[in-house]
């Protein structure tokens, strides 16, 4: 992928990480979806490459999709994860309709969709998921400045989604 200059179009480039633990085979591909606030426009990112990782217990194995994609500044929520699997229709997480904004002109790490399997519970679709956002910041600069090493000297904000971004308007708790 090549990224347009940010200063020309004023647009951010937009870091992150899905990480699906536990769940058994592997997946065609995985999508993160954004949403624009103002114009309801969705900004979907396509994964197909997975690293994978087996850390302390073979038990705990992590598939993990890198994403950058390049936004106009705005106003936005990460509304879901879908993963195509190979033997499940999909796996879809619905309770990642987090909100964020992002500034012109920048590089922005905002997190680390981390899906885990509980037990081996098994629906029609796949495995039931539980989902957290978690700060892996330093894993996904590196990464990003191997595959695009133009960007190697350029400061990387890391401002991660916080769960409280869930409940705010737009947010699956709504307004409070």
């Amino acid at each position: 992928m090549q990224f347009a200059d940010l200063q020309k179009t004023k647009n951010s480039i937009v870091l992150g990480k899905v990480i699906f633990e536990a769940v058994p085979g592997n997946f065609k591909e995985v999508i993160v979806i954004f949403i624009e606030d103002a114009t309801e426009k969705a900004y979907p990112v396509k994964m197909t490459q997975a690293i994978e990782r087996f850390g302390q217990d073979p038990k705990k194995r992590q598939l993990s999709y890198y994403y950058f994609i390049q936004l106009p500044e705005g106003a936005y929520h990460l509304q879901q994860v879908i993963g195509v699997h190979e033997k499940f229709e999909a796996l879809e997480n619905y309770l990642l309709n987090a909100n964020l904004t992002i500034p012109k002109n920048s590089i922005r790490y905002i997190g680390t969709v981390h899906l885990k399997a509980i037990g081996p519970v098994m629906t029609m679709i796949g495995p039931i998921l539980e989902s957290e956002i978690i700060d892996d910041h330093q894993d996904v600069i590196k990464v990003f400045k191997e595959q695009y090493p133009q960007f190697k000297d350029h400061n990387i904000e890391s401002q991660v989604i916080d769960r409280y971004e869930y409940f705010k308007k737009g947010g699956i708790g709504g307004e409070f």
